[in-house]
């Protein structure tokens, strides 16, 4: 997909962030496109989370700027960044759900928060989602009693309730059967589809090139390599082939 004419959702401008004399992310640069999925790989502990972190808030850079929609929210406060989080939804690794309320409340939280529906249609809207994510059901049980994999879907499910403009995705496939895999994918390409634009973190190849118009490697707190997944095996980048072949190399 040309991203010629499309406009620019995010950018990350000389992003640096560090943790006492550690540094991370080292000079971060990259432009999100209207209507794409971006897949953001390497190996663990890279600062894959930390960088989609930084998009909402959760964790501020040492210096560097972050653009949403032409907007700078680097130093955005806590309640400045409410209306981001409307926009740009983050779907977190473990599913972040609230362990004191069922997963129907869990799902229900931020529509009764932020819109005026009535519990009519926020009923109809939670059914499609479990229905999306193979989650019928499982309405009335707490995030306790459901499987890991069944929680994170749940928070995924939480996460693009609100129909956000932009979803950011970490692991999303990890720790899911191949049949639940393919349900994530399927979920997010039909949100795609939809206009909505998103980043994957993962490690899973084979999802990043079935959903993903675009492959970024992060490492040694840059991005070292980045091209559409069809040009991956043809790549002549031996970091990117260490890393989508599994062996160590120079990774």
């Amino acid at each position: 997909m040309s991203n010629a004419g499309r406009k620019i959702l995010i950018e990350i401008k000389d992003f640096y962030v560090s943790f006492g004399d550690k540094s991370i992310l080292k000079g971060i640069n990259f432009k999100l496109y209207e209507g794409e999925c971006l897949a953001l790989i390497g190996a663990s502990g890279v600062g894959k989370s930390i960088l989609l972190r930084s998009m909402v808030g959760l964790e501020k850079p040492s210096r560097g700027k972050i653009f949403i929609e032409d907007e700078d929210v680097t130093h955005f406060t806590e309640s400045e960044f409410i209306k981001v989080r409307k926009k740009v939804a983050y779907a977190f690794q473990g599913g972040a759900l609230f362990q004191s309320m069922t997963v129907y409340d869990n799902l229900a939280f931020p529509l009764r928060a932020h819109t005026q529906l009535n519990e009519s249609s926020i009923e109809k809207i939670i059914k499609k989602e479990l229905d999306d994510l193979n989650l019928a059901g499982c309405e009335e049980k707490y995030p306790q009693e459901l499987s890991g994999g069944m929680q994170k879907r749940v928070g995924v499910a939480r996460s693009i309730i609100m129909s956000p403009k932009i979803i950011l995705y970490d692991e999303p496939t990890t720790g899911l059967d191949p049949y639940n895999t393919r349900n994530m994918e399927n979920m997010i390409l039909r949100l795609q589809k939809r206009g909505a634009t998103s980043i994957l973190v993962t490690h899973d190849m084979l999802s990043a090139k079935r959903v993903c118009d675009r492959v970024a490697l992060l490492l040694d707190g840059d991005i070292r390599a980045r091209g559409a997944p069809q040009d991956l095996e043809k790549s002549h980048n031996k970091l990117l082939n260490h890393f989508i072949s599994g062996t160590k190399g120079g990774y």
